[in-house]
């Protein structure tokens, strides 16, 4: 079909909050907006080329609303919208259209997204590192992320894993001391903390005194069908299981001496 051939309205209905408009080309729903900015009323009579160009517009307007509402929900990285235009199959060109309209209107802003993750991070104790690695996720550029970071000096960090530290341990007593120092380490360094400052949390942190009752507890369930008269082999094998638990050998041999 030439760009000279005609295109002619034949039929227009409203359909919810669009219009089925029935050409000689065939059906296509158009916004309202679309319908009065164009003139889409029956018997209007359009070239190709200018019926091309209204539903180049019509689909522009309508990814445009889509990522608007996308963006209502939350706040978002501009390589979101990016990825979201991409499943709703917009070409590259209407894509850049769109982001550098959203941009424009203020929907889209990196650096203020930067800014809330980072208060995010803050108010729930994480360590510069998740706040860098999400920025990252989310395709923000670096000097925007390096600004992100000028708030986590080595001070805020270090006092922020405290904090952190302190709530795990609570949450923790009566546990091994052992046990205990691996998960701390590994919960700071999860929580985005350098290692050097997960390591002196969990090295310098004050654990509390183990649960003699759990220990006992846990000598009782490994010892359950051995005889009485059981061999040294016997209690050196109970000894590494209770060990592999994250017991201190002087809690263990206290322990089972008191048993015993």
């Amino acid at each position: 079909m030439t760009d000279g051939q005609e295109v002619v309205i034949e039929k227009i209905e409203l359909e919810k909050k669009q219009y089925r408009v029935t050409s000689s080309l065939g059906e296509h729903l158009f916004s309202e907006e679309t319908v009065i900015k164009y003139g889409l009323f029956k018997g209007r009579i359009f070239t190709r080329a200018q019926f091309d160009e209204i539903l180049g517009a019509e689909s522009y307007q309508s990814l445009l609303n889509k990522a608007i509402k996308f963006l209502s929900h939350q706040e978002r990285s501009v390589k979101e919208v990016e990825e979201y235009l991409q499943k709703q199959e917009a070409d590259e060109q209407t894509a850049s259209r769109i982001i550098e309209k959203l941009i424009a209107f203020g929907y889209l802003n990196d650096v203020r997204y930067a800014s809330l993750v980072r208060e995010y991070a803050l108010m729930t104790r994480k360590g510069p590192r998740y706040l860098e690695n999400r920025l990252r996720e989310k395709g923000v550029a670096m000097e925007i992320i390096a600004a992100a970071l000028d708030d986590y000096g080595a001070d805020r960090e270090e006092e922020l894993a405290a904090s952190v530290t302190a709530d795990f341990l609570r949450k923790s007593a009566g546990e091994p001391k052992v046990k205990l120092k691996v998960k701390l380490y590994q919960k700071l360094i999860r929580d985005g903390f350098s290692p050097e400052i997960a390591a002196r949390q969990a090295e310098n942190a004050d654990y509390p005194p183990v649960s003699r009752d759990q220990l006992r507890a846990d000598i009782a369930r490994l010892r359950a069908g051995i005889p009485a008269e059981a061999d040294e082999k016997t209690r050196q094998k109970i000894i590494r299981k209770l060990a592999e638990r994250g017991y201190s050998y002087h809690e263990i041999m206290t322990a089972l001496a008191e048993d015993e």
